[in-house]
């Protein structure tokens, strides 16, 4: 039935039903692209956040580090474990190994 109306109906009538579907395609399209951007956009603010948090846990980090690593710390720990300073005598110097020299090839 609709076969025998756009053969009646005339080139203007195809033309029509064409440009229909070609503004619903582009709408459906424009709502895509729409939905798509509003997605990224979201996962982008995600992702700064995330960014943000992880910059803030590396600044933790790295006080920690400093922390851990000071001196005054590492000899009180190391007082408790019964460690000292060494006696003279205990210290030994390694001749140190000169460039070429006893170098095997």
């Amino acid at each position: 039935m609709v076969n025998t109306r756009l053969r009646s109906g005339g080139p203007w009538l195809r033309g029509l039903l064409a440009g229909a579907i070609g503004i619903s395609f582009a709408c459906g399209l424009v709502v895509w692209t729409r939905i798509e951007i509003r997605s990224l956009r979201y996962r982008a603010s995600r992702l700064l956040q995330h960014e943000t948090q992880l910059q803030v846990d590396l600044q933790q980090l790295r006080v920690e580090v400093a922390a851990l690593s000071a001196a005054q710390r590492i000899e009180r720990e190391a007082r408790e474990l019964g460690l000292g300073y060494p006696a003279n005598g205990q210290i030994t110097h390694l001749p140190q190994a000169q460039p070429g020299v006893g170098a095997r090839e």
